[in-house]
């Protein structure tokens, strides 16, 4: 970041919530929705531990501040395209879903609504992203209980989760995904470098344990309570009770602009210059809802709402993009620096050649497909990490 005078401290709980909060995205609202229609509770397992686990770990191995900054600074035009593409992703989700398949008309007036008014106790305390943080996460509770005495008196219709040995087959497809792209993405986030700088280290193992080990996996616990309801809503066949709807819209439109607010606030603190112009704004708001549009008027592609195409798409970066690029160009984490374009090369030669396997297992649902994808990647960081051997090896010299 570009507060590189920020004295760490060891306040472990605020920026736990900060991280639990920060963490609660429309992936974790909604991917274990999918994951539970289509693999049963074993999706939901391989969705949440590599999860919890990967975020955690990064406030154990980023062992100070400063190895946190060098990361920033040398990866930073991909981490603040993974803060970008974080941002469309929520526009895009709450238009298509929130509004268009659960009936909240408005949606995104709401979540502009919400964001101007969180962005407000943001900016203006000190500490306001820890006010914002800890309100977000109050918020939810409020849902949480909410939705469980409502639940207890009324029926919310379903979809029966799947369930058998093919469900657990496909969900161990799936684990290696989950593995690389929960275990190497944390690092790609701004939001997460933000916590780290401001705490020492052992404050950072705190924070990080739990804030996501607690507050992160009681949210995605809630995810897998409503998981059966909202698969039904993806129908659009069904129509969910009012107060229901609404309960779980204000979940997701205050988590999902609470995001929104730290990832543009990172990429202020990140920007080297005044921009010229505000299109990657323009680009990252218009984009996202006019996908959304398009899919309004379109049922079915490979078997699948048009929205959920496109969502599974988003998470290509997520599950192939991002975590390519870190473990080709990243690692080893311990010295970062410019990965030089040979390495990115590479990585553009791993995305392209793992593509068709992750969109046959991520969007035809193939889910077998996605191993040798994986293996892809393997294969392109083994070669990037040889080279980086044989540079070490020659000396500085050469």
């Amino acid at each position: 970041m570009t507060d590189t005078a920020t004295r760490p401290t060891d306040r472990v709980m605020p920026w736990a919530v900060f991280l639990g909060v920060s963490w609660t995205w429309c992936i974790g609202m909604f991917l274990p929705v999918l994951l539970v229609r289509d693999l049963g509770l074993s999706g939901w397992l391989v969705f949440a531990f590599p999860n919890v686990i990967g975020a955690a770990a990064m406030g154990f191995i980023l062992r100070s501040p400063a190895q946190s900054r060098r990361i920033v600074r040398e990866h930073r035009p991909m981490l603040r395209l993974f803060s970008w593409v974080t941002i469309a992703f929520h526009i895009f989700f709450i238009k298509w879903f929130v509004d268009a398949r659960l009936g909240i008309d408005g949606a995104i007036v709401l979540l502009a609504v919400a964001g101007v008014v969180l962005g407000w106790v943001m900016l203006r305390p000190r500490g306001g992203e820890l006010i914002l943080g800890a309100i977000a996460f109050m918020v939810s509770i409020g849902v949480i209980g909410f939705i469980l005495v409502y639940g207890a008196h009324h029926a919310i219709p379903s979809v029966a989760p799947a369930a058998g040995g093919k469900a657990i087959l496909g969900s161990l497809e799936l684990l290696p995904v989950c593995l690389l792209g929960f275990g190497l993405c944390p690092y790609l986030d701004l939001t997460f470098h933000r916590a780290r700088q401001h705490l020492n280290y052992g404050a950072s193992r705190r924070a990080f344990a739990i804030g996501f080990g607690v507050f992160f996996f009681a949210m995605i616990v809630f995810t897998l309570w409503y998981a059966p309801n909202l698969a039904a809503a993806l129908t659009g066949r069904v129509l969910m009770p009012r107060p229901w709807a609404v309960a779980i819209a204000v979940h997701l439109l205050v988590q999902s602009a609470t995001t929104i607010l730290f990832h543009f606030r990172t990429l202020w603190d990140t920007q080297q210059r005044r921009p010229r112009g505000n299109w990657p704004v323009i680009v990252a708001m218009l984009v996202p809802l006019m996908l959304a549009e398009l899919c309004g008027t379109r049922e079915l592609a490979f078997g699948l709402d048009c929205g959920e195409v496109v969502y599974r798409a988003f998470m290509g970066f997520y599950g192939l993009i991002f975590p390519a690029y870190a473990c080709v160009c990243m690692l080893p984490l311990s010295r970062p620096a410019w990965p030089g374009w040979t390495r990115v090369l590479l990585f553009i030669a791993a995305v392209v050649g793992a593509l068709p396997f992750y969109f046959k297992g991520f969007v035809v649902g193939e889910f077998f497909w996605l191993l040798p994808g994986v293996g892809v990647v393997l294969l392109v960081t083994g070669i990037s990490r040889l080279g980086f051997a044989a540079r070490r090896a020659s000396g500085p010299g050469h």
